[in-house]
C-alpha cells in the first residue's frame, strides 16, 4: 500500500527535487567539508599549542628543580667551608643535581639541554673544585673557598638567571601561538556565516515546495482514509475471529466437551458472519463433513473468509484430536503396553464390578491367577527379548480364549488373571482347567521352540456372595501354593477348610515385609553391668516390632515369620544399622556425660547372616561408616550358627582380628556342650537365663554353674549371666566369679530415648 501511495504521490508532482536545490545543497556541503577540514587543521594546531604549553609547564617545573638543586650545591659548599658539612655531602648534592639535569622533560629534551650555555659553562668550571673537596684539609677549606670565589659567584649568578631566561623564551612562544589561534577562529567564523546563509536559502525554498506538496497530499490522504476505514473493519472482524477462537481453544484445553465446543463455535460464527450456515458432521474422532457459506451482503473478501473458515476447522480438529488423545491415554492407563491386556488397575475395578453383579443377580465369581513356570530361567537362557515374545503370545492366546462374560489382565511380569461369572463352582473350576490346557503349549521363538506351561491358582466365591477384597487374596494364596511345588503346570483351588491357616500366615508374612519397608522394626537396648563394682559397661540390642494397632510385639512372636519369609538377613541388617547409629548418637554421649568409659554394643547375628560370605565385609563397612571403634562392638551368635562349618568360623576369626568380640548366646539351650564350644572363635560366654531359675534353692545347679564358669575362664572367656532379677541371684553368681550380669534387676530393654536417663540415674 505504501509503494502504491508513493507512486501516485510522485506522479502528481506533489514534491519534485529541482536543480537549484541540488546546486545550493552542493555548495553547502562543500563549505561544510571546508569548514570541517579547517576545523581539523585548527584542532591539530591547538593540540600542538596545548602540547607546547604543557611542555613549557613541564620544562618550567624541571628548571625549578634544577635551580633548587643548584642552590643546594652552593649551600653545601658554604657549609663545607665552615666545617659544617663533609666533602661527601657536597658531592652528594652535586650528584642529585646531575640526576635532575638528566631528567627528560615533556618537550622531549633533557633538563640539561634547556639550560643556558652560560650556566652549563659555570657548572663545568665548578666541577673540578667539587672533585678535589674530599682531599682538602679542614684548615684549608676557607682559603680554598676564598680562592674559588669567582667561580662560585659566577655559578650562583647563572643559577639565579635560569628562571628569567626560560620565562622570556616561554612568553615569546605563547604570544605567537595566540596570534595563530585568532587567525584560525576568524576563518572558521567566515565559513560558518556563509554556510548559514546558503543553508537558510535552501531551507526556505524546500519548505515552500513541501508546503505546496502537503496541500496536494492532504487531498489524497482524505481519499485514502475511507478505504482505510473499510480495511480496518475487515481487520477487526478477522481479529475478533482470532480472539474468539483462542477463547474456545483455551476452554477445550480446560476440558470443554465436543458438543459444547461445536455449539460455542456456531454462536461465535453467527455473531460475526450472520447466515454462514455452518454444517458439521463427525464420526468418532474424525471430521467427516465441514461446510460454511460467505454471505455476499457482508462484503467479506475471499481471503478473510478463508481465514475464518480455517480457524473454525482448526477448532473442530483440535477438539476431536483431544478426544482421541484422551481415549489413547485412558486406554494406556488401563492396559498393559506389551500384551494389550488390561492392567492391575483395570483388573481391580473389574473385580468390584463383577462382585456387585454376582451379589445382585446370583452365580459365583471365579478368579484364576496364571503364572508361567520357570519364566525367570527362560529370560536368563534365551534373553528378555524372547521372554517378551512369550508374554505377547500368552496375552494373545488368553484374549482369543476369553468368553463374553470373562475379563483378563496382566498383573505383573509373568502373572495373568482371568475372572468371570459362572453358574457354580464346578463350572468355574472347569473353566480354569480349560484355560490352563489352552495356555500349555509350545511357542515358536526366533531361534528356538519353548515348551510353555502355566500354574494356576483358582478361587471361587460362594453362591450369590462375592467379596471383592477377600477373593483376590484367596486366588493369590492358591497361586502361591501352586508355585511352591516343584511340579510344573500345577493347579490349586483355594479351600477355606484347608488353607485358612495358611492365609493367616501369608498375611503375617506380608505384614512383616511391610514392617521392614516402613520402619516398624525398632531396636531396644538392655544394659549389661559389671557386677563388682556395679558399673554399666554396655548394651545388648534387642529387636521389637512396633505394630500399628497392636503395639510392641516381642521377638518370639514374629521372628519365626521373619525366618520363614526369608527376611532374616534384611531384618538383621536393619538391626545392625540402628544399633551402630544409636551407639554414636545416644549410648556414647550418655556414658561420657556420666563420666563412664565408652560402652560396647552387643548385636545378635543370625546363622543365615554368617553363612553369607560377604557378611564380614558388610559389617566392617557399617562399623566404619558409623565411626564406632571395633573393640566397642560385640556380636552374639547362637549354637545354630555352628552348622555353618568352616565358612562361619573363618568370618568370625576375621572379625575378631579387627578387635570385634564374639559372644555365644543362650548357652545351654542347644545341642552343644561347653567342650564343643572350646574350638569356636569366642570371647564371651552368655549363660541362658534358664540356668538361673531356682538357683537360690538348688545347690546342684549352683555347682554346675560354677563348673561351667571355671571351664570358660580356663579358656580365657568372659562370662555373662542373663536373666538376673533379684539381688540374691546377683550375689550368688558373683560369688562364683561371674563378672557380668544382665536382667530386669538392672534394667529392662528400653527405647533409645530412655538410655540417657537410665545411665544418669544408675546407682543413685
Amino acid at each position: 500500500m505504501f509503494d502504491k501511495f508513493r507512486t501516485e504521490y510522485l506522479d502528481k508532482n506533489l514534491f519534485r527535487v529541482r536543480v537549484g536545490h541540488v546546486l545550493l545543497a552542493a555548495i553547502t556541503v562543500a563549505m561544510l567539508v571546508g569548514l570541517s577540514v579547517w576545523s581539523w587543521v585548527s584542532m591539530q594546531a591547538h593540540e600542538n599549542e596545548k602540547h607546547q604549553i604543557f611542555s613549557q609547564e613541564s620544562d618550567s617545573a624541571a628548571m625549578t628543580f634544577v635551580q633548587r638543586e643548584s642552590f643546594s650545591v652552593l649551600l653545601k659548599i658554604e657549609q663545607w667551608a665552615d666545617n659544617q658539612a663533609s666533602g661527601r655531602e657536597v658531592q652528594i648534592a652535586r650528584a642529585l643535581l646531575g640526576q635532575r639535569l638528566s631528567v627528560q622533560a615533556r618537550s622531549g629534551l633533557h633538563t640539561f639541554e634547556i639550560t643556558s650555555e652560560a650556566y652549563q659553562n659555570s657548572l663545568a668550571n665548578l666541577d673540578p673544585l667539587l672533585v678535589r673537596i674530599p682531599e682538602i684539609a679542614p684548615a684549608d677549606r676557607m682559603p680554598e673557598r676564598i680562592q674559588a670565589e669567582p667561580i662560585i659567584a659566577e655559578f650562583s649568578r647563572q643559577t639565579r638567571d635560569l628562571s628569567d631566561t626560560f620565562q622570556e623564551l616561554t612568553r615569546a612562544q605563547t604570544q605567537a601561538a595566540t596570534e595563530e589561534r585568532a587567525n584560525a577562529e576568524l576563518v572558521q567564523s567566515v565559513l560558518l556565516l556563509l554556510i548559514m546563509l546558503v543553508g537558510g536559502v535552501l531551507a526556505a525554498w524546500v519548505t515552500f515546495d513541501i508546503t505546496r506538496g502537503f496541500r496536494r497530499a492532504s487531498e489524497l490522504i482524505q481519499h485514502r482514509q475511507k478505504n482505510l476505514d473499510t480495511a480496518h473493519q475487515r481487520l477487526l472482524l478477522v481479529q475478533s475471529m482470532d480472539e474468539r477462537s483462542r477463547e474456545i481453544i483455551n476452554e477445550i484445553h480446560s476440558g470443554l466437551d465436543t458438543g459444547r465446543a461445536i455449539k460455542h463455535l456456531r454462536h461465535v460464527l453467527n455473531s460475526l458472519l450472520p447466515g454462514n450456515n455452518l454444517l458439521v458432521e463427525t464420526e468418532g474422532a474424525e471430521l467427516t463433513k465441514f461446510e460454511m457459506q460467505n454471505p455476499a451482503e457482508l462484503g467479506i473478501s475471499p481471503r478473510d473468509f478463508e481465514f475464518m473458515k480455517a480457524r473454525a476447522k482448526e477448532i473442530l480438529t483440535l477438539v476431536l484430536m483431544r478426544d482421541q488423545q484422551q481415549e489413547d491415554v485412558d486406554y494406556a492407563l488401563r492396559h498393559d503396553n506389551l500384551t494389550g491386556l488390561a492392567n492391575r488397575a483395570a483388573y481391580s475395578a473389574m473385580v468390584d464390578t463383577k462382585a456387585n453383579e454376582v451379589n445382585q443377580i446370583g452365580g459365583v465369581l471365579g478368579i484364576f491367577y496364571l503364572d508361567i513356570d520357570r519364566f525367570g530361567d527362560l529370560n536368563s537362557s534365551l534373553g528378555y527379548q524372547m521372554g517378551d515374545q512369550v508374554l505377547v503370545n500368552m496375552g494373545y492366546r488368553i484374549s482369543d480364549a476369553l468368553r463374553t462374560n470373562e475379563f483378563a489382565a496382566r498383573l505383573s511380569s509373568d502373572e495373568f488373571a482371568v475372572l468371570g461369572v459362572y453358574k457354580n463352582e464346578n463350572e468355574a473350576r472347569s473353566r480354569a482347567l480349560a484355560m490352563q490346557n489352552i495356555l500349555n503349549a509350545d511357542v515358536e521363538l526366533d531361534s528356538a521352540v519353548a515348551s510353555i506351561t502355566v500354574s494356576v491358582g483358582c478361587a471361587v466365591s460362594a453362591a450369590a456372595h462375592a467379596d471383592a477384597n477377600e477373593l483376590p487374596r484367596c486366588a493369590a494364596l492358591a497361586m502361591h501354593l501352586a508355585k511352591r511345588s516343584e511340579q510344573r503346570s500345577n493347579f490349586v483351588t483355594y479351600n477355606s477348610d484347608d488353607h485358612a491357616h495358611l492365609m493367616t500366615t501369608w498375611q503375617d508374612e506380608i505384614a512383616v515385609r511391610n514392617a521392614l519397608a516402613t520402619g516398624e522394626f525398632k531396636v531396644y537396648f538392655q544394659p549389661i553391668v559389671l557386677l563388682d563394682p556395679r558399673v554399666p559397661v554396655g548394651f545388648e540390642a534387642l529387636l521389637r516390632w512396633d505394630r500399628p494397632g497392636i503395639g510392641i510385639v516381642a521377638p518370639g512372636d514374629f521372628l519365626p515369620i521373619v525366618n520363614s519369609a526369608g527376611l532374616a538377613s534384611a531384618v538383621g541388617a536393619d538391626v545392625i544399622s540402628q544399633s551402630l547409629e544409636a551407639w554414636t548418637e545416644v549410648l556414647q554421649p550418655a556414658y561420657n556425660q556420666a563420666g563412664l568409659s565408652d560402652p560396647y554394643i552387643s548385636i545378635n547375628v543370625e546363622a543365615v547372616q554368617l553363612e553369607d560370605k560377604g557378611f564380614a565385609d558388610y559389617l566392617l563397612a557399617e562399623i566404619l561408616h558409623a565411626k564406632v571403634p571395633t573393640h566397642h562392638v560385640q556380636i552374639e551368635i547362637t549354637e545354630n550358627a555352628l552348622v555353618g562349618g568352616e565358612a562361619v568360623f573363618e568370618q568370625l576369626e576375621r572379625l575378631r582380628n579387627t578387635g570385634l568380640r564374639v559372644a555365644l548366646d543362650d548357652f545351654g539351650t542347644g545341642y552343644s556342650n561347653l567342650g564343643q564350644t572350646l574350638n569356636l572363635p569366642l570371647d564371651v560366654l552368655k549363660i541362658d537365663k534358664s540356668f538361673l531359675e531356682g538357683l537360690v534353692d538348688d545347690s546342684r545347679k549352683l555347682r554346675m554353674l560354677d563348673d561351667v564358669t571355671k571351664m570358660a575362664k580356663g579358656q580365657d572367656l568372659r562370662v555373662t549371666a542373663e536373666g538376673i532379677e533379684s539381688e540374691q541371684v546377683a550375689n550368688l553368681i558373683q560369688s562364683i566369679n561371674i563378672e557380668y550380669g544382665q536382667g530386669y534387676l538392672f534394667g529392662k530393654a528400653m527405647p533409645r530415648n530412655d538410655v540417657h536417663n537410665w545411665v544418669r540415674n544408675f546407682n543413685k
